[in-house]
């Protein structure tokens, strides 16, 4: 536990964001209503996670990072961490997990719990903890038993995901766990292949490297149904607090309630903690080859003058591996992968889509930008 003077703290955060308040709508940055959200919530929001002694527990050096934020005076940044909570939308939540590429590179090299600035308002493992505590209790309400959890290649998506499993195995919850950065279709299939009752995918699509998120897929694998999901975030998510948040590490989970799922193999360098490997890659496969009419007409095709020829860019994604694969099990033979500027390696940094880290990235294969990069 840090040994932290809170009081002098929220004295410092008091008077720091109230003169970035004012001066920011003086100077037209923000409107009078986002002045007296700002103004109601940020100081509320902040001193809950500088006093709730769970945070200490979940993340020991989560308080430290947002010390060390208010002695260097980031008030812009306090506030956009603490002015609210990250909104639940659709598909579950996303958010920028730092505003800065140097906090981003620390929470890279120094895992979860780096103490860089966190808050309500930003992706970390603190929130997405008490977010999972809500939605295993709505769970649990409901009587669901099985889960699916899988990642991206987004930066630490391999330890948000362990720590999300970890909570639902202590909630009761038999957890299926991507033992490698899968792509989402593979989760949404195999949230009813496996018979489970929802699903978590962390990722924040074509985003840029500073964002992850929180995908919430339901027992068919599409998105839960409005009126479901409003009830799971009002009555459960909302409600919850870090004293919900219960942890069973992996090493300790009860026989058979810990599975991994990926390939036939397993994975080097990956720890399975004795758990059981089941092999989803090839039940996928075989399900996306079903969808097929005419396999044979597509081989035939191919092998003609007008081969069908296919460019493939993995923008640094989980699709590396599976789309390639599963392109050839189709009978499509003309496939250039393109490996140039480390595209096909897995990087949550995305360098190749900013030569200056200061400025956006456009990692969205639907933008003429990022086509460019690809195509060139």
């Amino acid at each position: 536990m840090p040994n932290l003077d809170v009081d002098a703290l929220l004295t410092a955060a008091r008077a720091g964001v109230g003169q970035y308040l004012q001066s920011a709508l003086e100077r037209g940055l923000i409107d009078a209503q986002q002045f007296r959200d700002a103004s109601a919530k940020t100081l509320p929001n902040l001193e809950e996670w500088l006093r709730d002694p769970h945070i200490d527990r979940l993340s020991p050096r989560c308080k430290s990072g947002i010390a060390a934020a208010i002695n260097a005076g980031q008030w812009e940044a306090l506030v956009n961490a603490f002015r609210q909570r990250l909104s639940f939308g659709t598909g579950g939540i996303r958010g920028m997990m730092a505003f800065d590429r140097a906090s981003i590179v620390r929470l890279k090299e120094e895992g979860l719990d780096a103490p860089i600035l966190k808050g309500p308002n930003t992706l970390n493992n603190v929130l997405l903890l008490r977010t999972s505590a809500g939605v295993a209790q709505f769970g649990v309400s409901k009587g669901f038993t099985k889960m699916v959890i899988g990642y991206d290649s987004r930066v630490r998506g391999r330890d948000f995901a362990q720590a999300i499993a970890e909570l639902f195995l202590a909630y009761g919850y038999t957890v299926y766990l991507s033992d490698e950065p899968c792509p989402y279709p593979e989760i949404t299939f195999a949230i009813p292949y496996l018979k489970a009752d929802l699903g978590v995918l962390i990722s924040a699509s074509h985003n840029d490297y500073r964002y992850n998120g929180y995908k919430l897929s339901c027992a068919n694998g599409s998105q839960f149904d409005p009126k479901e999901r409003d009830e799971m975030y009002k009555n459960f998510i909302l409600r919850a607090t870090f004293a919900d948040v219960k942890l069973c590490p992996l090493h300790d989970a009860p026989p058979g309630k810990l599975i991994f799922f990926g390939g036939a193999e397993k994975v080097a360098g990956v720890d399975y903690f004795g758990a059981e490997l089941l092999n989803i890659h090839d039940r996928h496969r075989d399900h996306m080859l079903g969808l097929l009419t005419d396999r044979q007409a597509m081989e035939q095709r191919n092998r003609s003058a007008q081969a069908i020829q296919v460019g493939y860019c993995a923008f640094h994604g989980a699709g590396r591996l599976a789309l390639p694969r599963l392109l050839r099990e189709t009978g499509l033979t003309n496939i250039k992968i393109i490996r140039e500027g480390g595209l096909y390696e897995l990087d949550g940094l995305f360098p190749s889509f900013c030569s200056d880290p200061g400025k956006e990235q456009q990692p969205d294969p639907g933008d003429p930008r990022a086509a460019k990069i690809a195509v060139e």
